[in-house]
């Protein structure tokens, strides 16, 4: 996914509200398993979370007095997790993950990728890393024509 090319989105991302583990890499001398560890151990082993708040002239957006006052984020999204969540297994929870990567992905899709998290653990090179697969469902509509929907 290409990033937004809005003013400050850069400085958002570096600054480590979005999901960019990288900056936890970089600490670990580059060392990627290391950096990745650091990423999901943080916040008391939460892993990464949105910020209760933010104010936006930190990060060189808004133009207006509401820019200089913290702003909520985190509540404006509702609870982290539902109590159907909550009550889940591990067990369940991972076998609604592959189930979602299967619906995105397809069938050929989620097979690659089963087949490139295996290829990895046993330290070998990736075949299909980095490509994305195509969507096999018909009800998808070709990439072009999805932003149709929103017209």
């Amino acid at each position: 996914m290409t990033p937004p090319t809005l003013p400050g989105w850069d400085r958002l991302r570096h600054g480590g509200l979005l999901l960019d583990p990288q900056e936890k890499i970089d600490a670990a001398g580059g060392d990627r398993d290391a950096g990745i560890e650091a990423f999901l151990n943080q916040n008391d082993g939460e892993g990464w979370l949105l910020p209760e708040t933010l104010r936006l002239a930190d990060y060189g957006l808004g133009h207006d007095d509401r820019a200089k006052e913290p702003q909520p984020v985190a509540s404006r999204l509702g609870p982290r997790f539902y109590d159907w969540q909550l009550a889940q297994t591990p067990e369940e929870s991972w076998r609604e993950c592959h189930l979602h990567a299967r619906n995105l992905l397809g069938e050929a899709g989620y097979q690659k990728l089963l087949a490139d998290i295996e290829a990895e653990k046993n330290g070998q090179p990736t075949a299909h890393a980095g490509r994305a697969a195509e969507p096999e469902s018909p009800a998808c509509g070709p990439p072009e024509q999805q932003g149709d929907l929103f017209d």
